[in-house]
């Protein structure tokens, strides 16, 4: 998981097999790729509020909901605040994709649906 981490913005003018941007982050001496795919930006969520949500989760599973049959690595939602100055929620969706890189699939207002995941775990 990404506790203090730098974030360099690589944002590219035009769009690479779907993704909207690239990220490199420094975690633990480690560099991690992080890619966001279009989807990620339907909702109009900062991508740097979805960071912070990842990085202060108040939830966080491997329960996921796949829409269609996908294998190409595990999947985790995080839920928490996008920035420290609000008590409202947004779920956050990535898919882990190699050794350490993920890339941000999802992110919205806190839906029903994980609202609920979350409520019965706890």
């Amino acid at each position: 998981m990404i506790m203090a981490a730098s974030v360099r913005s690589q944002r590219a003018s035009q769009k690479f097999l779907g993704f909207v941007a690239r990220y490199t982050v420094l975690c633990h001496n480690r560099s991690m790729s992080i890619e966001w795919a279009e989807s990620a930006d339907k909702w109009d969520i900062p991508h740097e509020d979805a960071l912070y949500a990842m990085r202060n989760a108040v939830y966080t599973s491997d329960k996921v909901k796949v829409n269609r049959e996908d294998s190409n690595g595990p999947r985790r939602v995080f839920i928490g605040p996008p920035h420290s100055q609000t008590e409202r929620l947004i779920e956050v969706l990535i898919q882990v994709v190699g050794q350490g890189s993920f890339v941000f699939y999802h992110a919205m207002p806190l839906g029903s649906y994980y609202r609920h995941q979350m409520e019965e775990d706890q």
